[in-house]
């Protein structure tokens, strides 16, 4: 439940645009919504990443639809 943690604890890392591959964690359904809107909200506004698949569906994942990968996996690239 520490990925948004441990992405802004590592700026000089991904600032070399890294592939990542993150799984979601949370106490419930909720959290996981939360938890997964926070991290592709910073994903996008604050690294910059604009190529975010969920894994299990392979749906491209945006600020609007954040909440789709609230259970399973993120793939992040970079353009």
């Amino acid at each position: 439940g520490f990925e948004l943690e441990v992405m802004k604890g590592a700026p000089r890392t991904l600032s070399t645009r890294p592939t990542l591959f993150l799984e979601m964690h949370g106490a419930g359904e909720e959290d996981k919504r939360q938890r997964v809107t926070a991290i592709v909200r910073h994903l996008w506004e604050e690294l910059g990443y604009r190529n975010i698949f969920h894994v299990e569906t392979k749906q491209q994942i945006t600020m609007e639809n954040a909440a789709v990968a609230k259970r399973g996996h993120l793939y992040v690239r970079a353009q």
